[in-house]
């Protein structure tokens, strides 16, 4: 009978994690490579960056309105400007919603953690995902609320948004 040698058999698992990690990798057969979505993601980035100047503005412009509840008395070019805002805001929303499943393609749900864990911390789908969520505060938070705040200017109904990431 052999004995159990422990750092065999921990050797042995961890090489053969090892392997289905890179199966992994190997059988990903999709479209759109890591630098397709990493040009995307810094897309993204830029819009969310202009999304927030505009509604900085907008809060800067009719503030008064949200602190005294006059929002009924908006004038048409504060509507048109809201409305502009939600529109472009719905759209990078979309945007991101596709690009989420795309990295979910790419890397066949694999996290940060399992790519760092294997040695892989450069590997282009560990650097999609360590640059997408830089995204995720904004994303999480700061879009649905800022949306919510056009759509509240707009005397629309507020919307809770699916965060699927």
């Amino acid at each position: 009978m052999k004995n159990f040698n422990r750092r065999e058999f921990l050797g042995g698992a961890a090489a053969g994690g090892f392997a289905l990690f890179a199966s992994k990798l190997e059988a990903q057969d999709i479209e759109r490579g890591p630098e397709d979505i990493l040009n995307d993601i810094e897309a993204l980035k830029t819009s969310l960056s202009g999304l927030e100047e505009e509604i900085s503005a907008l809060g800067v412009a009719y503030g008064d309105h949200f602190k005294n509840d006059t929002l009924d008395q908006l004038d048409e070019e504060a509507k048109q400007r809201f409305t502009s805002f939600l529109e472009r805001a719905e759209i990078e929303w979309e945007k991101a919603l596709t690009l989420f499943s795309q990295i979910q393609d790419l890397t066949q749900g694999t996290t940060i953690t399992e790519y760092e864990q294997y040695g892989l911390s450069d590997h282009p789908n560990a650097q999609v995902l360590r640059s997408f969520s830089k995204l995720k505060p904004t994303l999480l938070g700061l879009l649905p609320l800022r949306m919510n705040i056009a759509r509240e200017a707009l005397g629309k109904e507020i919307v809770e948004y699916d965060l699927p990431f």
